[in-house]
């Protein structure tokens, strides 16, 4: 049976890893063809004046949109499973010297050791940064556990839902109904027009 060790290596080089750097992922962009690649590796494999890319992979062919390599979208998958792995290691890693995964939130020259993870804004905590984060107007109603329950894989559904990712056209849509979003050219019309007639 291997180790768990062995086993995040093994997710990390068959689903984070870019085929063009062979590094772990940063800023992953995905292309239609659904092959993933870090942003900066892409903006150096494509010509800085083509108007589409071709990907490494499989030689699809795609437009690309005035921001260029930019303008691909976000594979948030990756980055969250990026995350994710990131953390297990950090919690499951044992270095020599004794280092232990540090509190996010303790000033930098007063850290001390996580106890906690909050699910909501994923900072590693520890006690007493835990304790104000309960009491805190901001950050009361949010959700800490401690570093064994979140290792358990006990909060692993929880997380899922967190981690959904929504179209943002959705999103707005949604926004604009519930907060009353206008369309400003349509809004300022009447005024303009009156602007220009004052203005004669």
């Amino acid at each position: 049976m291997a180790s768990s060790i062995d086993l995040l290596a093994k997710i990390n080089d068959e689903f984070l890893t870019c085929q063009i750097c062979f590094e772990t992922y940063t800023r992953p962009k995905s292309l239609n063809c659904q092959h993933t690649f870090c942003q900066k590796c892409l903006e150096e494999y494509t010509p800085p004046t083509s108007v589409e890319v071709i990907c490494p992979t499989c030689r699809c062919e795609q437009p690309l949109t005035q921001e260029g390599i930019n303008g691909l979208k976000d594979n948030f998958f990756i980055s969250s499973m990026a995350d994710m792995l990131k953390t297990v290691k950090e919690i499951r890693s044992e270095d020599k010297d004794g280092a232990s995964l540090m509190c996010d939130t303790c000033d930098d020259d007063k850290r001390k050791v996580a106890t906690a993870r909050c699910l909501d804004c994923t900072d590693f905590l520890c006690s007493e940064c835990s304790t104000w984060h309960k009491r805190t107007k901001l950050t009361k109603n949010h959700k800490i556990v401690s570093l064994t329950e979140f290792e358990s894989g006990m909060h692993n559904e929880e997380l899922k839902s967190r981690a959904k990712i929504y179209c943002m056209v959705n999103i707005q849509n949604k926004l604009s109904r519930m907060h009353g979003f206008f369309d400003l050219e349509k809004t300022t019309a009447p005024t303009t027009a009156r602007v220009y007639t004052l203005l004669g």
